[in-house]
């Protein structure tokens, strides 16, 4: 139990960490999406295939659903860091608890309390903030409506998580990676290795 401050400070610093590498990294968005999830789909498939149970078409459709969101989620995040800034893409990517709040409202009949209302407000109204002019011209704005777009994918992740939970752990984890890597596969003309 001592040491659970200490691992949550340390995995902060590398998720923060993320945007820093991807900015200065010189592949482009779709090589980097398909060598991570090629590398973290391929270990956790072999490490998770034999608690991965058998699935029928809707369990596999909504695995699908879930790569998706995040394949969504990671390209208009690195599109985000390579368009404008790593500060720019982790500031609009912030806004992702505004997502979260408005999904919970409407997908699980959240009645939203008036401090959930302001949280939203202050969070949008600081995203706004950090956008220069309103012109599509113009990378940081650009930048935030792209990491904005990446927080609305990753603020479904924990819906579509909760509601294929009967799965498992394991193989929500391989399914979305394996479906994200299969989408930025779509992709892979486009790749600069």
């Amino acid at each position: 139990m001592k040491r659970l401050p200490l691992d949550a400070a340390i995995a902060l610093f590398l998720f923060g960490c993320i945007p820093v590498a991807v900015r200065y990294v010189s592949a482009n968005p779709y090589t980097i999406g398909i060598f991570r999830l090629g590398i973290a789909a391929t270990v956790l498939f072999a490490i998770s295939r034999t608690k991965i149970p058998p699935l029928n078409r809707r369990d596999l459709g909504g695995l699908a659903l879930i790569g998706f969101m995040f394949f969504g989620h990671w390209l208009t995040f690195f599109l985000s860091i390579k368009t404008s800034s790593a500060s720019i893409a982790a500031i609009g990517l912030s806004t992702y608890g505004i997502f979260l709040i408005v999904f919970g409202a409407i997908f699980s009949h959240h009645r939203l309390r008036a401090v959930e209302i302001a949280a939203v407000i202050v969070a949008a109204a600081g995203a706004i903030l950090v956008v220069p002019a309103f012109d599509v011209t113009n990378d940081i704005t650009v930048g935030v409506i792209l990491a904005i777009v990446s927080a609305m994918f990753y603020a479904s992740l924990p819906l579509l998580h909760q509601r294929f939970s009967h799965l498992g752990t394991s193989a929500r984890a391989v399914g979305q990676l394996g479906f994200a890597l299969l989408c930025f596969l779509l992709f892979l003309p486009k790749t600069n290795w």
